[in-house]
């Protein structure tokens, strides 16, 4: 284990990979005149020998010669200033995320994030700012698809501790990750797994003997009358030619129905497949100890060839067939017939290959999304794994927890114990004073544990769990749903995940704020009756201190905590701390007048 931290780690190599830019920039430089003066020198040859005769024109090989070297080295040169500067940029997004200043510069799109969750909105999964923005280092749509899932659903406690080996081991190969990314650069696949899958599993059509040799036949005496073409002197030689070219454009309307599915379902999908190959490469040839990656790399490698061996001959084949679409070469393709030939190559791909599609595009997208995991897992070494607990009652002990979306340094840390002993606390305290953050920062890590990474804390131990929030309601003018309407619903979403196999840990803000304080507290007390008759334990936060009261209810398995404000002159101050007991005082008066407003007492 390096003795140097990865923010230093990252430093070092991004001043290493510097000095090699700058190095190939300066060859990028360099042979960019000289193809230049080459180029010169062969126009001045040519036309000193046509005009001239001094030199004959045999003497513009040698310095074309150099010149075409000198293309093939340029792209070899350009080739490494580019993994040079793709490396840079990787390391410096790492530091980036090392020191908290990421934000609006990874994937911050909802496409991931479900109309209907239980959570995804409440912690703050998805969008800008988010956490799948901090975790989503992934190449490919279906890493970051799989990344996403892994956020979404809480995994078994098998799943998660094989991922938790997995993370650990890619923590420590920074080259494997070095590779990807250089491999990938900037781009990011949008290749869509299941549009790919559903074409390569579609039911395969076999052609029929006419299908298949109508074309070869015409193929050969299209290429008969071209020869003839040339090879007879005689008049109207060309019309033999010019019948058979109309013939084959007549027969390969006819087998347009069978050729453009084919086209259509693949085009713009090649630089996707070629990045898939790279990467599946990668994969391949790696070296792995634990279970999880030797199973999926043993599904990349397994079977007649390896998925990158397969899949690069698919991009091939298309590459080829594609060919039919420039205008240049059209006219040969529909002598030869080009396109139908190439469609039935690809039929015979698909129907080889393409029941092993799925299972290659699961492995790349599970063996992007670990390493993800572990980018966050090396950037964070002092973040550690959850250690979960099989066979025990309902439990949740953290010490020290904090929001990983928060910057470490100003961030507060604080601790949680939730058990059957001790299944609910109820958060009182000011407005500000950090309520709704503490039920974020112990959804947010829960998710991460469940997806088989490390937590933001000092240590963790937990059962298996599935989380149910209530921190982001919002009404809709549209479905004509009240904001208290919204809440009520959630509610109900959260009773019925506490009715299911896994323990709930739920996460509710503000509970039942949008009624009077009457029907309030017999409302919470009817969902708390509800949700601790199951093994559900979890935190509710409120303003109205009545409810406060109902740890008398269930024994000492409801917990009253708070967080305070201190009033320094007319400067309110937070520690961000939670303690025992009720909070004391309120702060809304003093927030009021600290904007402006001019709030008097009410005369009684």
């Amino acid at each position: 284990m390096s003795d140097h931290t990865p923010e230093e780690t990252y430093r070092k190599l991004i001043s290493h990979n510097q000095s090699h830019a700058d190095k190939w920039s300066r060859y990028d430089s360099q042979v960019s005149n000289a193809r230049l003066f080459f180029f010169i020198a062969i126009l001045v040859v040519a036309c000193v020998a046509q005009f001239t005769g001094i030199f004959h024109i045999k003497w513009t090989l040698l310095p074309a010669a150099i010149f075409i070297g000198l293309i093939i080295y340029h792209a070899t040169v350009i080739q490494r200033l580019r993994d040079a500067q793709v490396a840079i940029r990787f390391y410096r997004a790492g530091i980036d995320r090392i020191q908290d200043t990421w934000m609006g510069q990874g994937d911050a799109s909802d496409t991931w994030k479900p109309a209907e969750h239980p959570y995804a909105a409440d912690l703050d999964l998805f969008g800008e700012g988010s956490l799948f923005e901090l975790l989503n280092t992934t190449r490919t749509r279906i890493g970051g698809a799989t990344l996403a899932s892994w956020l979404l659903a809480a995994a078994d406690s098998d799943s998660v501790v094989q991922r938790q080996i997995a993370v650990e081991e890619l923590r420590g190969k920074l080259d494997f990750r070095e590779r990807i990314a250089l491999t990938a650069g900037e781009i990011q696949s949008d290749l869509h797994p299941i549009r790919l899958r559903h074409w390569a599993e579609a039911p395969i059509r076999h052609a029929s003997s006419l299908e298949i040799w109508l074309p070869r036949f015409l193929t050969i005496v299209s290429v008969v009358c071209f020869v003839l073409l040339f090879k007879l002197d005689i008049a109207y030689s060309y019309i033999p030619f010019m019948s058979t070219f109309i013939v084959n454009m007549i027969v390969l309307r006819a087998y347009a129905k069978r050729v453009i599915p084919i086209t259509q379902k693949l085009d713009g999908a090649i630089r996707d497949l070629r990045l898939f190959v790279h990467l599946a490469r990668i994969f391949e040839q790696e070296s792995f100890n634990s279970a999880l990656l030797q199973r999926h790399q043993q599904r990349l490698v397994s079977g007649e060839q390896n998925a990158s061996t397969a899949i690069r001959r698919l991009t091939k084949l298309f590459t080829w067939m594609e060919l039919h679409q420039n205008q240049m070469f059209y006219p040969f393709g529909v002598m030869c017939f080009w396109i139908v030939h190439f469609a039935h190559l690809i039929e015979g791909w698909r129907e080889r290959f393409g029941k092993d599609v799925l299972g290659w595009m699961e492995s790349l997208g599970e063996i992007e999304a670990l390493s993800a995991l572990a980018v966050y897992a090396y950037e964070h070494p002092d973040d550690p794994f959850p250690e979960f607990l099989e066979g025990e009652p309902s439990q949740i002990i953290a010490s020290e927890l904090k929001h990983p979306l928060l910057p470490a340094t100003t961030s507060v840390s604080n601790s949680v114990r939730l058990d059957s002993a001790q299944s609910l606390l109820i958060v009182s305290g000011s407005n500000m004073s950090g309520k709704s953050t503490y039920l974020r920062t112990i959804g947010v890590n829960i998710v991460l544990a469940m997806a088989g990474a490390p937590v933001r804390c000092a240590s963790m131990r937990m059962t298996p769990c599935v989380v149910g929030a209530s921190l982001h309601v919002q009404d809709s003018i549209q479905s004509g749903i009240s904001h208290f309407y919204a809440e009520i619903l959630r509610l109900k979403s959260i009773v019925g995940l506490a009715d299911g196999e896994r323990p709930l840990v739920f996460l509710i803000d503000e509970i039942l704020h949008g009624t009077n304080s009457h029907d309030r507290r017999i409302g919470t007390q009817g969902v708390i009756d509800e949700l601790l008759g199951t093994k559900a334990v979890g935190l509710i936060t409120t303003h109205d201190l009545a409810l406060t009261s109902l740890q008398t209810r269930h024994n000492a398995r409801i917990v009253n905590v708070h967080f305070r404000d201190d009033l320094d002159g007319e400067q309110l101050t937070f520690d961000y701390c939670v303690r025992e007991g009720v909070v004391a005082r309120s702060n809304a008066l003093e927030l009021m007048r600290s904007i402006g407003l001019k709030i008097r007492p009410v005369d009684e």
